[in-house]
């Protein structure tokens, strides 16, 4: 099973300054900790998770909505709704994003019956490495049509 992480903002003007490569390198390392959940191989054997981020005006706190269950592309998706504001007007921005995307996907695991123990530590681990390596800063316009393409899986 892949853990996918992708984005889709709703409303005009509202998104969140993020490098691709942070959300390749979350699925990169939690997708191989993805294989200890009786409920989710009972219910969505060969499925992947997906994880949709977006956003919009009046959104106080993380909320979690889904699953929505894709039989044709075999995935389980739950659309994470953070807040716009307390992330993007914070001091620290990627933090406060890391920390909401973190708490989103801890609930989905947790109410899909997945051992978080290891998960929890591994998340720890990918926060310290995108906050201090420049690799995961984002910069405006910096993905190619290649770098959009592989990341919608065209």
């Amino acid at each position: 099973m892949k853990l996918m992480i992708s984005s889709l903002f709703v409303e005009p003007g509202l998104y969140f300054n993020v490098s691709s490569n942070v959300r390749e390198l979350i699925s990169k390392e939690i997708s191989p900790l993805l294989t200890q959940s009786i409920l989710f191989t009972k219910r969505y054997d060969q499925y992947d998770l997906g994880l949709i981020i977006s956003t919009k005006k009046g959104i106080e706190d993380l909320k979690v909505q889904g699953p929505e269950v894709d039989k044709n592309l075999k995935s389980v998706d739950y659309v994470l709704w953070m807040p716009y504001e307390k992330i993007v007007y914070s001091a620290t921005p990627l933090m406060n994003y890391l920390h909401f995307l973190f708490d989103g996907l801890i609930e989905v695991l947790t109410i899909l019956r997945f051992d978080t123990v290891k998960i929890k530590q591994v998340l720890s681990n990918i926060q310290n490495e995108v906050l201090n390596n420049p690799i995961y800063t984002y910069t405006e316009g910096t993905n190619s049509i290649d770098d959009i393409i592989n990341e919608l899986e065209i």
